[in-house]
């Protein structure tokens, strides 16, 4: 990516931003709001799975960071594809491990069949869980913006093919 055109990367980073605090939010409600029996092998799961996403986000921030110092259109589109590869990895996690249907099934019975305190967490987990993918899709446009500007800044006419490795 150009350091003449960053206004894609810049959103893009703000992006991300807003959806690592996201779940940041979400691991404090997991944690500080978790009731005092702390006995629930869901609130453990969800920790780990909060845990593991922001460990993820992070690799995609700091690969991000790095587009910017691109040398040149090949080294920009590796980059964005890994970018790209790792997001859809952290979406698929993220649908799995958090708001997967068993999950919230799980998050439901805990909080029907352990009390009042239990029930109150499970609606507050699942209300941060709500808001999460509005935050996905906007770092989700927010990437698909980046490759429409590095699609602007190829030459015109006969450009050359770029192949991608996927490692």
């Amino acid at each position: 990516m150009s350091q003449n055109h960053p206004e894609s990367l810049h959103r893009l980073n703000a992006q991300l931003a807003c959806w690592y605090e996201a779940l940041e939010a979400l691991r404090c409600t997991v944690n500080e709001d978790r009731p005092a029996a702390n006995d629930v092998a869901l609130a453990d799961c969800y920790d780990d799975a909060v845990c593991d996403a922001l460990s993820s986000l992070e690799q995609v921030r700091a690969e991000v960071r790095g587009l910017a110092q691109s040398v040149n259109a090949v080294a920009a589109a590796r980059g964005l594809h890994r970018v790209h590869t790792r997001m859809n990895e952290l979406c698929r996690q993220h649908s799995a491990s958090l708001i997967g249907w068993e999950r919230m099934t799980a998050l439901a019975e805990v909080g029907a069949r352990r009390g009042r305190s239990w029930s109150q967490w499970a609606t507050a987990l699942r209300r941060t869980l709500e808001g999460l993918p509005d935050t996905i899709f906007s770092s989700q446009q927010a990437l698909a913006e980046c490759w429409q500007e590095f699609a602007e800044q190829l030459p015109r006419g006969d450009a050359p093919t770029i192949q991608v490795n996927e490692n």
